[in-house]
């Protein structure tokens, strides 16, 4: 994906209210820009929630790192933008280390548009979050996403509270039309095994926390089976703007997550039956699934190499030589794009 200059977000009427023929007549606004593929667009919300331990800071490392260089994350290729990194938990040595570290396993060199501010210790409430970014904004230019990890070390009250946390997440909407950026933090799961639930309800809290987010990632623990080691955990996506992907199996390997399909013969831990399951995809499968991401034909049009080689785990020339080969299987290759034959 192509990167982007910082757009100011385009008011509302003065009112709040729009007459639809009207708008129809003078033409539908044009949407924000898809910031992660198929998942988020700039200016809205999203939330990632996972077990304790399950790596979730250094997940967030990795999106911020991909955001900031334009790079590929979970499967999904992002836009590159400014980012704006808000570390509560971690102390400046070891959380710059942890950037450092991840970006030397994926091999890639963040740029000047990855801010890091750290908040450990400082017992924020919403209120002096919202002013402490817009200091640093104001210092160092405008950014498009703000990480806020974890979300629950801002003192917004009991995160049982639906008041408490209904007031928190506004202020997370007045932080995002302030910056015009997209708000992007991490929530962790209650206690026990969570597999019986549904995936949109299994952060821990007030339901409030899985009912704002325009985006919510879960990882939930998979079954060990035989001879299987712990690290694997069953992403999933409940989606307010696009349609939901299918399930993907994430292992935990210091310090990243490795993406790796969902099969039949997969469950997560403590479910009475299974999630969403998919077989093993073939190329042409990944196209068309990307293609109905983008809204494009995959014969005419094609999906770009970029966006399919994040999907498989591959670089774009990968994909070139593979289909200069003859090696590819009802799929071709047009210049940047790979198409349906």
């Amino acid at each position: 994906m192509t990167s982007i200059p910082h757009t100011e977000v385009k008011a509302p009427p003065d009112d709040g209210v729009d007459v639809f023929i009207e708008v129809q007549k003078s033409g539908l606004p044009e949407r924000a820009p898809v910031l992660i593929e198929g998942i988020l667009r700039q200016g809205h919300k999203m939330q990632i929630a996972a077990p304790s331990k399950a790596g979730k800071t250094f997940l967030f490392t990795r999106l911020a790192l991909a955001l900031n260089t334009g790079g590929c994350w979970l499967g999904r290729s992002c836009r590159k933008c400014r980012v704006l990194l808000v570390n509560m938990e971690l102390s400046r040595p070891s959380m710059l280390h942890r950037v450092a570290t991840v970006a030397e396993q994926i091999d890639i060199s963040p740029d000047g548009g990855l801010i890091i501010m750290h908040r450990r210790g400082k017992r924020d409430d919403p209120s002096q979050l919202k002013a402490a970014i817009a200091q640093c904004v104001e210092k160092h230019g405008a950014v498009d996403a703000i990480l806020i990890d974890p979300i629950y070390k801002l003192n917004g009250g009991d995160e049982n509270s639906a008041r408490d946390i209904g007031n928190l997440v506004s202020a997370m909407d007045t932080l995002s039309e302030m910056t015009g950026a997209s708000i992007l933090y991490t929530h962790h799961f209650s206690k026990g095994l969570q597999g019986g639930k549904a995936a949109i309800d299994r952060a821990a809290g007030s339901g409030v926390w899985s009912r704002d987010a325009d985006a919510i990632g879960t990882l939930t623990e998979a079954d060990a089976g035989a001879g299987v080691t712990g690290g694997r955990y069953c992403l999933e996506w409940v989606l307010r703007e696009f349609a939901t992907p299918s399930p993907v199996l994430l292992t935990w390997k210091y310090p990243i997550h490795e993406v790796g399909e969902w099969r039949a013969d997969d469950r997560v831990a403590g479910a009475a039956g299974r999630p969403a399951k998919t077989q093993s995809r073939s190329v042409e499968q990944h196209i068309h699934e990307i293609a109905v991401r983008l809204g494009v034909d995959p014969r005419a049009d094609g999906v770009p190499l970029n966006s399919l080689g994040c999907a498989l785990d591959c670089s774009p020339k990968t994909l070139t030589n593979k289909a200069y080969k003859g090696e590819a299987v009802g799929w071709t290759v047009r210049g940047q794009h790979a198409h349906i034959q």
